[in-house]
């Protein structure tokens, strides 16, 4: 089995659960967020990084073409600052509504999808540096390392439907 094989499955298999859970959220729940602690991403700009994530940093990693972002020109993506690439949560872009994230993740879906179709398992051991992460590592840990971050979100968005009430158990997550 090629990497690609096994990353598009492992994708494929989480994007899955992301859609099951966003089918759980109201357009009243975009505004919600945990009442203690400060920094968190209310439900409507988690879901706008969750389903905008992926396509483009696949791609990016994989064939060396970085989307640029809508109204910023490829200079000012250069020279953006750290705070800038990962900005707090209250300067995150948020999801309009439950329908537009779900547009949203099946285009980014197709993104990721097509972007691992071009990786060349002579790629897999090459370096691939990321902007915002200077640790040097191969692009298949790379590629592992996307995985997590959206294994990560994908269960914060599982764990703030829970404190809403939504009646989820853990296989709501695979």
């Amino acid at each position: 089995m090629e990497w690609k094989d096994v990353l598009s499955s492992r994708l494929s298999a989480a994007l899955d659960a992301v859609d099951r859970l966003l089918a759980c959220v109201s357009d009243g729940d975009l505004g919600w967020k945990p009442s203690s602690g400060d920094n968190w991403m209310t439900v409507g700009q988690l879901l706008e990084h969750l389903v905008t994530i992926n396509g483009m940093t696949f791609q990016g990693f994989i064939t060396g073409d970085w989307p640029t972002p809508e109204g910023m020109t490829a200079e000012e993506l250069e020279n953006m600052s750290m705070e800038e690439m990962l900005p707090p949560a209250e300067r995150m872009p948020t999801a309009d509504s439950v329908e537009e994230a779900r547009t949203k993740l099946a285009a980014d879906r197709a993104q990721a999808l097509a972007a691992l179709e071009q990786l060349a398992e002579s790629q897999v051991a090459e370096p691939a540096p990321a902007g915002w992460d200077p640790t040097p590592m191969p692009l298949a840990e790379r590629l592992v390392t996307l995985l997590e971050h959206l294994d990560t979100h994908k269960a914060q968005l599982f764990y703030y439907l829970k404190l809403q009430g939504h009646p989820l158990g853990t296989m709501d997550l695979y």
